[in-house]
């Protein structure tokens, strides 16, 4: 269980980092407000879609690194937000992002439930 937001900001990413795909889903919320939305502005919404994009992610063949820096944070008693610096790299191309990501308190512990993705350059 993921007791602490803290901890449960590091499992989202460490499983991001890991291309692992259960690990990544046993931090998701199953609520109905499950949301990531990119830098375009597009949004996947629900469990099982934000599960299968980053599944297809996950299993690309582009060679990609994901290292975020947490500049922000803020913790209440059922949510949590933090802000992370990101810097990405795929087939050697590089991008500068920041990523607000928002955590809830479930009864099974902290789960990721939201990121807003903005583009630096």
């Amino acid at each position: 269980m993921l007791e602490t937001f803290d901890e449960a900001l590091a499992e989202h990413i460490a499983a991001i980092q890991a291309c692992d795909i259960e690990r990544f889903a046993a931090t998701l919320s199953r609520t109905d407000g499950l949301q990531v939305v990119g830098p375009d502005g597009t949004a996947i919404r629900g469990y099982d879609d934000v599960l299968q994009a980053h599944a297809d992610w996950f299993r690309s063949e582009a060679v990609w690194s994901f290292e975020p820096e947490v500049t922000w944070k803020h913790e209440a008693t059922d949510m949590a937000a933090a802000l992370l610096d990101v810097v990405y790299t795929e087939d050697g191309r590089r991008k500068k992002f920041l990523l607000l990501t928002i955590f809830r308190r479930e009864p099974n512990g902290w789960r990721f439930l939201y990121d807003q993705n903005t583009a630096k350059e």
